[in-house]
């Protein structure tokens, strides 16, 4: 398999050669309340498949869709796009990229946009390759209960555990919003429907979805 036209948040390309990484997309058969726990849904079933595959990296969540190791070190990202199914309801499409057997020769040929964040992998991270058809079986099958947990117990069980593996609190935020707007500033909270509260130098909070 391979990815030729990849893209993320804003458009950004995902580079990908082909036969090395895991490129998906389920449907989420009936929209999750808020639509924004779909991509908390996607991201906290590839975090847990990389610490399966990679126990002793540094896993974690980068708000909103991507999953990184250790201060900087990107392996993935997540895309969350609505889907008309029928007049009334609409299903997400949860599209997940992940590296897993990407050389570091092959990470470091990636360009990237900002020095400071570079590409990683499984296999950078491990020395060791895995099997990319059993990692897609694990992240469905790991997708599928988090959701019914999500169904058993509500959204609220689901939403802590997103915004405690996340490592906004705290750090400087300097990125862009979907409608092209700067986010810059403090992390200072994670919204109930998952939207990022930032703290200008004034204590003034903003808030982007």
């Amino acid at each position: 398999l391979a990815q030729t036209a990849g893209r993320g948040r804003r458009g950004r390309a995902w580079v990908s050669p082909p036969g090395v990484n895991l490129y998906v997309t389920f449907v989420m058969k009936g929209r999750p309340h808020p639509p924004t726990a779909a991509t908390w849904l996607a991201s906290l079933a590839t975090l847990d498949l990389l610490r399966q595959e990679a126990p002793g990296a540094d896993w974690w969540i980068k708000w909103p869709n991507d999953l990184y190791c250790g201060e900087a070190r990107k392996a993935g990202g997540i895309l969350c796009e609505s889907l008309a199914a029928s007049p009334g309801r609409s299903d997400i499409l949860a599209g997940i990229g992940v590296n897993l057997n990407m050389t570091p020769e092959q990470l470091a040929a990636i360009p990237v946009p900002d020095a400071r964040y570079r590409p990683t992998s499984v296999l950078a991270e491990t020395g060791r390759t895995v099997e990319v058809k059993a990692c897609a079986a694990d992240l469905a099958a790991g997708l599928a209960a988090l959701r019914a947990e999500a169904e058993r117990d509500g959204i609220g069980p689901l939403f802590r555990r997103w915004r405690a593996e996340n490592r906004i609190l705290g750090r400087e935020v300097c990125d862009g919003t979907d409608d092209g707007r700067e986010l810059t500033g403090t992390g200072a909270d994670l919204a109930p429907d998952g939207a990022l509260v930032l703290a200008d130098g004034d204590g003034r909070r903003r808030t982007f979805h």
